[in-house]
């Protein structure tokens, strides 16, 4: 879960710092309509990430159950991932 977590803080931050350089570039190419032609490409870079990943990626036959429930709080997500830190040290 630190590892998804950390990923997603990543991505976000890449995005924050590189969406308004990318909307100025657009609205000095196109004018006015730069953030909605910007917004419009990052929807269809999505689209177009999600559905690719959907023909790509394969999907295991057997679902593994997880012994961990889905934390409610990130007080809980913190706890469970102390509990997996030392089970795994303990190993």
């Amino acid at each position: 879960m630190i590892d998804i977590s950390t990923s997603l803080l990543v991505v976000y931050s890449i995005g924050s710092i590189a969406g308004p350089f990318t909307v100025m570039v657009i609205s000095e190419i196109t004018g006015a309509p730069g953030l909605p032609i910007s917004n419009l490409a990052a929807c269809a870079l999505i689209i177009g990430t999600g559905l690719f990943r959907k023909i790509s990626v394969v999907v295991p036959a057997d679902h593994i159950p997880s012994a961990m429930s889905i934390p409610a709080s990130s007080v809980e997500m913190v706890e469970a991932a102390a509990e997996l830190a030392e089970e795994q040290a303990n190993d």
